[in-house]
């Protein structure tokens, strides 16, 4: 199953948190108008009501005409009127939307109530009214349907808006977490191009970006100590290859001369095995030592430091060696019959 890239993650994650945030700010805005336009319609009713209730303390009912009734209320409101007895005696709106009439109930107290049913929202504004012309009931049906619809257009507006801003939010992090991962991919490539071509070649894409350039920092010094390590290799590579020829050479002559005269001769095959088991042993010793460098363990090597005569082992060498270049005339002087030095000894014979 292919792996998700990280510029789709980027940017699902930020879009989706933008998405909640957006969500969650609607939410908050809607209910904060919704609270305040019923807030003001509540406003509204209960100032019909009083302006209803004051209209009754100036003159008898019957002399009330139906223009002053509309003038002290609202559009989409209902004025309902009760007397004393609980029969209706006026109902007058100011607009034909509301068919709505409630169930009267008698109370003693302002009663506000908002209901919700097939023909809308309503707030009923109710009062007892007790004047010197009129003792009964006032009752004031506002309508919510311009706050519904306010209130409709207002959520529609957010979702729009809200639908909107997720599209951009969506193309704004889709690029900018392209321009993020930009520099990871030019890193992948040139991995992969050093990869193929060597060490040759060092990451120097800058990206303005502290993480990434660390990056690339932090790769250029591991490939510098990868290419040092490298290079330490093929030079214990042909170091081993140089320190190894020399004894193997010594051996080999020693054995032809061994098959050449050695058959007839005790002296030379028993001078000729001796080196040759000097040599074997040295071979051993150069395997150790390189191992020993291999491991970076050089201490156990300056610990073997002991007491060489100088003069027996370069002696040792020229008998080696001469016995498989008898074409050669090998000389050695000193002035000094003993020359002692604290050395490793294998350390001296390389």
């Amino acid at each position: 199953m292919k792996q998700s890239t990280l510029k789709t993650k980027w940017t699902l994650v930020t879009t989706i948190i933008t998405f909640l945030i957006i969500f969650v700010f609607c939410l908050l805005i809607i209910y904060a108008i919704s609270s305040l336009l019923k807030q003001h319609e509540l406003e509204k009713a209960e100032r019909s009501v009083d302006d209803i209730y004051n209209l009754l303390e100036t003159k008898p009912i019957q002399r009330i005409t139906t223009i002053e009734f509309n003038s002290v209320t609202n559009s989409y409101q209902k004025v309902i009127l009760h007397d004393s007895y609980h029969r209706k005696i006026f109902e007058n709106s100011n607009t034909s939307d509301i068919r709505f009439s409630p169930e009267f109930h008698a109370i003693n107290t302002r009663n506000i109530t908002i209901i919700k049913n097939k023909e809308g929202s309503f707030i009923l504004v109710s009062t007892p009214v007790d004047t010197s012309y009129f003792k009964g009931y006032v009752t004031v049906v506002h309508s919510l349907k311009v706050y519904d619809d306010l209130l409709r257009f207002i959520t529609y507006l957010a979702l729009i808006f809200g639908l909107i801003a997720l599209f951009v939010t969506a193309i704004i992090s889709y690029i900018f977490s392209a321009q993020i991962t930009k520099p990871i991919n030019i890193i992948t490539e040139k991995m992969t191009q050093i990869r193929r071509d060597g060490f040759q070649e060092k990451l120097s894409v800058p990206t303005n970006y502290e993480e990434t350039d660390a990056l690339i920092d932090t790769f250029n010094s591991m490939m510098i100590k990868l290419e040092d390590s490298f290079n330490q290799q093929r030079q214990f590579v042909e170091d081993a290859s140089h320190e190894l020829r020399t004894p193997l050479q010594i051996i080999q002559g020693h054995l032809s001369l061994i098959k050449r005269w050695g058959k007839k001769d005790p002296e030379i095959l028993e001078e000729s095995l001796s080196i040759s088991i000097e040599e074997m042993n040295r071979i051993s010793k150069l395997v150790e030592e390189l191992l020993m460098l291999t491991k970076n363990d050089m201490r156990h090597a300056e610990n073997q430091v002991e007491k060489v005569d100088i003069n027996e082992e370069i002696k040792t060498r020229i008998r080696a060696i001469t016995k498989i270049h008898d074409y050669y005339t090998f000389t050695f002087n000193t002035n000094q019959d003993f020359i002692f030095l604290n050395i490793n000894d294998f350390h001296f014979e390389q």
